[in-house]
């Protein structure tokens, strides 16, 4: 299967694990602009441009086949960190807007990993392809491995890319690519 995740605030954690399940967890919320939000209105469903959160956490979800698309619904002015743990061998998509986004964490992934965000992004004992771009964040990989036919597209402007690469069995092209930015590479 594979599982994109659209335009979520604030910070975002992924983990891969076993099971077959997908979890969503809310871990914080805040309005941006100072006020303090009451549980009553944390628990409300939100109604965004006529979109329903069918999650009750803020989240819209829809199923096409093997593919799960899950768009953020919550408005600009709040944010909200989420944990997200999925099966590792799903395919992940991520794709955030720039005034939303926050630090991306992906870890345990087996299967292609595809993430366009403006803040930095990390993933961490990943397997597979690897795909990430970002504007105004870092790039760090740690311990991840390219298997039979995977590829590794890294692209960051005005961010540094740390890429310590365990394991490298493909033949297929590599590239890396940083605009006003560091490049370590270790292999």
């Amino acid at each position: 299967g594979k599982l994109i995740l659209k335009d979520f605030t604030g910070d975002l954690q992924v983990e891969g694990y076993d099971g077959k399940e997908i979890v969503f967890l809310k871990t914080s919320f805040e309005a941006n602009d100072g006020s303090s939000v009451s549980k009553q209105a944390e628990e409300l469903d939100p109604t965004i441009n006529g979109i329903s959160d069918n999650s009750g956490i803020g989240l819209q979800t829809q199923k096409n086949g093997n593919q799960i698309t899950v768009k953020c619904l919550l408005p600009g002015l709040h944010t909200s960190e989420y944990k997200v743990r999925m099966p590792g061998k799903y395919s992940l998509k991520i794709v955030s807007n720039c005034e939303r986004s926050g630090n991306i964490t992906v870890s345990g992934m087996r299967n292609e990993v595809e993430i366009s965000n403006c803040q930095s992004v990390k993933l961490i004992n990943n397997i597979g392809s690897i795909v990430l771009s970002t504007v105004s964040g870092n790039i760090d990989l740690e311990n991840c491995e390219l298997d039979k036919d995977a590829t590794l597209s890294l692209v960051a402007i005005s961010g540094n890319i740390k890429a310590d690469l365990s394991r490298v069995d493909t033949e297929e092209p590599v590239s890396i690519n940083s605009i006003s930015g560091n490049v370590n590479l270790a292999l």
